[in-house]
């Protein structure tokens, strides 16, 4: 699994200056707009006397300025762990008594730093510095194997085969990855997304299509079947473009949230990272619930994991999170699940790899949670399982309003973005491919 990031929605668009045609007059292509996901864009920290936990107050500095916190192995340091710090500083607190998520106090946390809404950069790269002029590359690590290149190869390949230009005509709208989309904190969000929609195909006279990676399906398809109506999906929205959607969630986030696991989500170094601080970061984000196992893919008789002789499925997903210690995010957790569903007025076009024995689709804790699981594998992309992926198909198969399924053999969940495959399949949907 290519090692930046897991659930992606940035929300990209691309918007033609004309393409001649044998007629010479220019061709306008349809506008492109991506949406990326969970952990999948730079996020900027300010923080000032931050109170630190106990455990971190000797390590952290007191004093970070719009510091880039992306959860990254490349912000790992081997001798003071300092992304412990990062992970304390994007961590949400939660008030149970008017049940209000907000930022750790002293620290304020935002997806676009100095950047206008619209900027592809936060999403580009996950490192780079955001002054770095746009010719140069994304740094690779050849010592971490992993590349930090998240959506730079893919606006790279529109930018020059097809005329995009980034922040001009290709834009992004980075959101916070912490939260899930029925969250009021998300309404400005959707309101500044509406009018980049709005202001772009207004601008290109072609509608859009929504290019959503991860998580950001999620949040589109609930964008779509509960913010905006039917008249204003036609006018604005050619469809969307779904790549590697986590429709029915994934098993990936039932070990996460239960016991932790540093190295499955590539949080880097698990030597000086615990997988206990990597479990109490991903518990603080409501967006990690969201993503559970539901019941459009798995059913009430399939064993997710067994505990202390107890089996847990969807069918008792509340006591999965009261032994987790998250009692209070069972409403969030069935609100969402039950809201996902084929968009009713937006054609669907569905795109996501497959790789053997990939995801785990079964833990069983043999020496509690406090030890990692022995896991079952099955058939997925690294981050999300086979069945979560394959809704689409079933959508399409009971007649609602998918037109087209692609499934691609070999990339991760987030190699994808950088597949030739790929972009030929979006290509074709777009009606690109000949040009």
């Amino acid at each position: 699994m290519p090692k930046p990031s897991i659930f992606a929605l940035i929300i990209l668009f691309f918007v033609s200056f004309g393409i001649p045609s044998s007629l010479g007059r220019a061709i306008e292509p349809q506008n492109e707009v991506t949406v990326h996901g969970y952990i999948a864009n730079k996020a900027y920290v300010e923080g000032h006397n931050i109170p630190f936990p106990a455990d971190l107050v000797d390590v952290c500095p007191r004093n970070w300025k719009y510091l880039k916190a992306w959860i990254n192995p490349m912000l790992a340091d081997r001798i003071i762990n300092r992304q412990a710090c990062l992970l304390h500083m994007l961590s949400l607190h939660y008030d149970p008594a008017t049940k209000v998520f907000s930022n750790q106090p002293n620290v304020n946390v935002t997806f676009l730093g100095d950047k206008p809404f619209g900027s592809v950069w936060p999403t580009a790269c996950l490192l780079s510095s955001e002054n770095t002029g746009w010719n140069f590359a994304c740094r690779a690590s050849t010592e971490l194997n992993q590349d930090e290149a998240q959506f730079m190869p893919m606006v790279q390949h529109f930018e020059e085969k097809h005329g995009y230009e980034r922040d001009v005509t290709l834009l992004a709208a980075p959101y916070d990855w912490r939260r899930t989309a029925n969250m009021v904190e998300m309404d400005p969000y959707f309101a500044n997304l509406t009018n980049l929609i709005e202001k772009s195909v207004n601008a290109s006279g072609q509608k859009a299509f929504l290019v959503c990676h991860s998580m950001g399906n999620l949040i589109i398809n609930y964008f779509l079947n509960r913010k905006v109506g039917k008249e204003w999906q036609q006018k604005y929205l050619n469809g969307t473009i779904n790549v590697s959607a986590p429709w029915a969630g994934s098993l990936m986030l039932v070990e996460q949230i239960l016991s932790g696991n540093a190295d499955r989500l590539q949080f880097g170094g698990s030597l000086i990272l615990p997988d206990s601080i990597v479990r109490n970061f991903i518990r603080t984000m409501p967006s990690s619930f969201a993503m559970l196992p539901s019941t459009l893919a798995f059913p009430p008789n399939q064993t997710l994991l067994t505990l202390a002789g107890v089996d847990y499925s969807t069918k008792n997903m509340d006591a999965f999170l009261a032994l987790a210690g998250s009692a209070y995010m069972a409403p969030l957790y069935h609100e969402l699940t039950a809201t996902v569903d084929a968009q009713k007025y937006t054609p669907m076009f569905c795109v996501h790899s497959k790789t053997a024995d990939g995801m785990p689709i079964f833990y069983n804790y043999t020496n509690g949670i406090a030890k990692r699981p022995k896991a079952k594998m099955g058939d997925g992309d690294a981050l999300v399982n086979i069945e979560s992926l394959r809704m689409c198909q079933k959508w399409m198969d009971e007649g609602k309003l998918v037109k087209k399924v692609v499934e691609i053999d070999g990339p991760t969940h987030m190699a994808i973005l950088h597949e030739d495959k790929f972009y030929k399949a979006v290509e074709t949907i777009m009606g690109l491919s000949n040009k």
